[in-house]
């Protein structure tokens, strides 16, 4: 939860019952799933029209950000990254020069690909969350990487389970960054172990959004206009899984 001491998430009635699930979970109090699904409610609601739906609008009228666009964008563009090495390889399409005799280390392989994925600076919150995922998500991605064939390799590999995973660790890693201040807050407040409550979080998130979404992602290319747009609006979709009645 890296970008904690970024976020300043809005107080007000619309996130009392986020908070509300939080503490329960920070003091292990009631049913654990019980808590942790009233935790995404309450922050479906707490998003409300700030919440990205897709198609290259924001929730609400005249922001200039909303939770779920950035998430989009950069998934999309890794996507893109993935079957541009399959077609051209690493250097390529990173555009290192072929002649070039710099050896660079894997983590400085990991920083050019997270420039390439995305493509902008951190101007918001949402922004700097996702960067953040993406770039949590590359380092475990390439963990047992040593150079940069091993990277291409890596890459080449993948099959549509690992992609569909890697996209399903984004959005939790995602999701978790940028509620991190409402979680340290809370959890501190109650004098609960933020490592522990967030693995715990992460691991049943990881399960839920797995059961819930998965099945539609395989039913279409990623890379397609279709599964462009899928993967657009796919943070609202998954937020979606608990909306307020």
């Amino acid at each position: 939860m890296g970008t904690s001491q970024s976020f300043k998430l809005n107080s007000g009635p619309n996130w009392s019952s986020a908070k509300r699930a939080m503490t329960s979970i920070a003091k292990q109090t009631g049913n654990t799933e019980h808590n942790m699904s009233s935790f995404m409610s309450g922050m479906n609601k707490g998003l409300g029209s700030s919440l990205y739906r897709g198609g290259g609008n924001h929730g609400g009228s005249g922001r200039t950000s909303s939770f779920g666009k950035a998430g989009g964008y950069r998934l999309n563009n890794f996507m893109s990254f993935i079957s541009g090495v399959n077609s051209n390889g690493l250097a390529d399409t990173l555009g290192i020069k072929e002649n070039s005799n710099q050896v660079l280390s894997v983590n400085e392989y990991i920083d050019l690909i997270l420039q390439k994925v995305t493509d902008e600076n951190n101007s918001n919150l949402d922004d700097t969350a996702a960067t953040v995922a993406m770039d949590t998500l590359l380092h475990e991605i390439l963990n047992e990487c040593k150079d940069e064939q091993s990277i291409e390799d890596r890459l080449k590999s993948a099959t549509d389970d690992d992609k569909i995973n890697w996209i399903i660790s984004y959005e939790v890693k995602y999701i978790m960054e940028y509620s991190a201040e409402l979680f340290q807050s809370h959890i501190f407040d109650k004098e609960g172990d933020p490592n522990k409550i967030c693995n715990e979080i992460e691991n049943w998130l990881h399960k839920e959004i797995d059961e819930n979404i998965s099945k539609d992602l395989y039913r279409v290319n990623l890379n397609s206009p279709e599964g462009r747009e899928r993967i657009d609006k796919l943070t609202s979709d998954i937020l979606d899984i608990w909306k307020p009645e």
